[in-house]
């Protein structure tokens, strides 16, 4: 009787990840350097790698990237001490630099990026925003080093 349920254990356990793993056409790798997880996604026609930063709101390229990739990076105007007193968000927001129009492609999936905001970094990579994800379901295999993008209607969540 005890390895009955020792193998009906197991059996669910087993059937339960590969009934919820995602199909492999689904998945593209990842790398973790320095507790961080990066993608490779091509930006302007460049294959690069991205790190996902779920504290971003948009994509960013470090200047090295810009300079790599031949953007044209626009300068933010400066903004009057009176201005920044009555908006202080207008002072962060307003001083980013930005690339406009650029090409981006993620796990196969084109779009032209109005703006691109621009940190200042020596080394060429991007930062991705987690919120791009936001309208499928990610599904994380460390083990397997792969990010799995599912559609919402692939999990019943109301269970």
């Amino acid at each position: 009787m005890r390895s009955f349920r020792l193998f009906l254990a197991v059996s669910l356990v087993i059937w339960s990840s590969n009934s919820l793993a995602a199909a492999d056409e689904n998945c593209r790798p990842f790398e973790v350097n320095n507790g961080r997880i990066s993608i490779p996604v091509n930006i302007a026609g460049t294959e690069t790698r991205a790190i996902i930063n779920s504290g971003l709101q948009t994509l960013g390229v470090s200047t090295a990237l810009a300079e790599l990739l031949g953007l044209e990076v626009i300068e933010p105007e400066p903004v009057s001490a009176q201005r920044a007193r009555y908006l202080p968000q207008l002072t962060q927001l307003g001083q980013l630099s930005r690339v406009e129009n650029v090409p981006v492609s993620v796990f196969g999936q084109d779009v032209q990026m109005d703006q691109l905001y621009v940190f200042d970094q020596d080394l060429p990579v991007a930062n991705l925003s987690v919120m791009m994800f936001q309208d499928v379901v990610i599904q994380m295999d460390y083990p397997q080093s792969r990010m799995c993008v599912l559609p919402p209607t692939s999990i019943n969540l109301e269970d």
